[in-house]
């Protein structure tokens, strides 16, 4: 009995120790403090972006080649006159300015000669249509002349019928009624002739135009101009040559 005594009171002085630390350490705890949770946007640097030129230094060996290149020659055969001065080896070109030009005279002549048929064609067209509205008025005078040849014929007729005009003078009333007929024949048929004439003409100033644009497209071809910016890497022409 003492020995189990002394046990018991062993262990209950270990629970009530062991309470005590528990206790002063629930008693001694510190409370955590509360925060607030803050929506902070990221930081971004904005920094302006500002054009400008920078040298850049690039050490390599090697042969230089273009990217795209272009051969040029000319469509038609001529003697060279002109060959502009930066048209070079190693030289640059700028857009739209003309390298090389074979000699135009010939086809400068060529244009105005096609120019000057095309302005012949159109005045032969405007003769034309002055000569239909001509031939209108005309046939509307014939055909009055004739009605009043009709009516001289049929009175003379009814006169001669009765004694009262001659053999003579029927005669000269019928030759002036034949006449005023044949000349509105004449109108008539001019007049039918004109859709003929009139494509014909149409024809020719078609004809003219595609001279005269041929001739201008001759002369366009008659020099070289550069289409874009880039370099001269060979160049095999002189002023004189013909090409």
């Amino acid at each position: 009995m003492p020995f189990f005594l002394f046990r018991l009171m062993r262990v209950v002085a270990v629970l009530l120790f062991a309470a005590g630390v528990a206790l002063w350490l629930f008693v001694s705890r510190e409370k955590p403090q509360k925060k607030e949770m803050v929506n902070t946007p990221p930081k971004v640097l904005c920094v302006p972006a500002v054009s400008g030129n920078a040298d850049m230094i690039v050490e390599a060996f090697g042969t230089v080649m273009p990217r795209n290149s272009v051969k040029l020659a000319m469509e038609i055969a001529g003697r060279i006159d002109y060959v502009h001065p930066d048209f070079r080896e190693g030289a640059s070109i700028h857009k739209d300015e003309i390298l090389l030009r074979i000699d135009q005279r010939t086809l400068v002549l060529n244009e105005r000669n096609a120019r000057v048929l095309v302005d012949q064609a159109r005045a032969d067209i405007r003769l034309l249509e002055q000569e239909i509205s001509n031939l209108k008025a005309d046939a509307g005078l014939a055909r009055s002349n004739l009605q009043l040849a009709a009516k001289e014929l049929e009175r003379v007729r009814a006169l001669a019928e009765n004694q009262f005009a001659s053999k003579t003078s029927l005669d000269k009333v019928e030759q002036q009624y034949l006449s005023a007929k044949n000349q509105l024949q004449k109108i008539t048929n001019a007049q039918e002739l004109v859709p003929s004439r009139m494509a014909l003409k149409k024809s020719a100033l078609a004809s003219a135009q595609a001279a005269l644009a041929t001739a201008s497209l001759m002369l366009e071809k008659s020099e070289i101009k550069a289409g874009f910016y880039g370099f001269v890497v060979a160049k095999q022409v002189q002023v004189g040559e013909i090409c």
